[in-house]
């Protein structure tokens, strides 16, 4: 594979982090019982070929654009609601015999979850919190010819937050979409598998929660 050319955008996303760190007062809002947020982020999307290989293909990184809702009802604990798009390219492989660079088919992939997240640490003096998340949903892959292919799968995400002031955290992580995938039924129907896989998607994301309700304790 090589580098997708919106892999910047996580780069500039990662700027944030290096925002001055949150006020107490900020921290604070962090471990708040009852808050609502709205996570816009961006990032890079790494398609599993493994099984477009077996055919003689290979899919490039790709830029991902998504958002959450969160909902924080215990200091510890999140649920989050989550939409990604992203958009991937597959192009014969560089190992086919004289391949085809004008052979390309775009992929549009849509992820649509629920998940539960779980924060570990932070305090005043290192207010950053390791994160922990799983769920539950569906990933759509569309090709631009042909029929696309829905499948439910199981998003499980490491990362962190780090708040930037009292209304502002900074979110980056990595994130496994674990698809169940099954092969084409009919001919002219895309699937990303030849037959019944589990593959591993990996996104890897950063951008601000905005918290548009907290509630003091």
């Amino acid at each position: 594979m090589r580098p997708g050319r919106w892999i910047i955008v996580t780069l500039l996303a990662a700027v944030a982090g290096l925002a001055p760190a949150a006020t107490p007062a900020g921290f604070a809002q962090g471990l708040n019982g009852t808050r609502v947020g709205l996570n816009p982020y961006v990032g890079v999307f790494l398609f599993d070929d493994g099984e477009l290989q077996d055919i003689g293909r290979e899919a490039n990184v790709g830029p991902v654009l998504g958002a959450r809702v969160n909902v924080g009802f215990r200091p510890d604990w999140q649920f989050d609601v989550g939409y990604g798009y992203a958009q991937v390219e597959t192009e014969l492989s560089e190992f086919v015999d004289f391949p085809d660079p004008e052979d390309q088919i775009e992929l549009d992939v849509h992820s649509l979850y629920g998940a539960i997240d779980y924060f570990i640490g932070g305090s005043q003096e290192i207010p950053t919190q390791l994160l922990l998340s799983a769920g539950l949903g569906l990933l759509i892959v569309n090709p631009e010819e042909g029929d696309g292919d829905a499948s439910f799968m199981i998003p499980l995400a490491v990362g962190f937050t780090h708040p930037v002031n009292d209304w502002i955290t900074f979110r980056g992580e990595v994130r496994d979409h674990l698809q169940f995938c099954s092969g084409a039924d009919e001919a002219g129907e895309f699937a990303p598998c030849l037959g019944d896989e589990l593959l591993n998607h990996f996104e890897v994301s950063g951008g601000l929660e905005f918290w548009l309700w907290p509630r003091s304790r």
